[in-house]
């Protein structure tokens, strides 16, 4: 089992690819507001995605507490025995809002040690894209149309896209796609 994680306040994405399915969540703010969870799956893919909802007294910080145990409370049922785990490391074009993506990312790795796994890889967003796209420098769109080269992933895209979610710049399909692609690099890893 391989667990890619892209995490971010706004919508922290989880790949984990079993030997059968692969599950695809995100924790997020880009869900439209009137729809609080979206749920699809087909035989190669379950796809979860939710509403962040916590209330506005929440400190930042609290915020980021109640993201990580919002995450690993619905994700801990699909990871079951052998996993591994690969996080895409920080931007640092971030706009002031690497701290807030530290301090997450910290959070998330806590549990990950917390269940008793490791870290088996960070990898630079500049590799990531590369192996998706062939080039470091990708626009997030960009992203999203080369996983339509993986016939299962435009399958599944053109089903979410039905299902009347269509793909925009700051869309959760986003979130979900940018842990795929780190998962990808960690298969890419293992293998070789």
């Amino acid at each position: 089992m391989l667990i890619g994680i892209d995490a971010s306040k706004n919508g922290t994405g989880i790949c984990i690819r079993g030997k059968s399915k692969t599950i695809l969540y995100t924790y997020t703010k880009h869900l439209p507001k009137k729809i609080k969870e979206f749920h699809l799956d087909n035989k190669d893919f379950t796809v979860i995605a939710k509403q962040q909802i916590y209330p506005d007294t929440l400190s930042d910080f609290e915020q980021l507490r109640h993201i990580r145990e919002t995450i690993f409370r619905d994700i801990s049922q699909f990871i079951i025995g052998d996993a591994k785990f690969f996080f895409e490391g920080y931007s640092m074009g971030g706009n002031g809002r690497i701290t807030m993506l530290a301090e997450l990312t910290a959070l998330l790795k806590d549990s990950v040690y917390g269940m008793g796994y490791q870290i088996n890889g960070i990898f630079a967003p500049t590799s990531v894209k590369k192996v998706v796209g062939g080039k470091g420098n990708m626009k997030k769109d960009e992203i999203y149309d080369c996983c339509w080269n993986n016939s299962q992933l435009k399958e599944l895209m053109n089903k979410i896209e039905e299902d009347g979610h269509k793909f925009k710049n700051d869309c959760w399909q986003i979130d979900v796609l940018d842990a795929w692609a780190v998962s990808e690099m960690g298969r890419i890893q293992e293998q070789s």
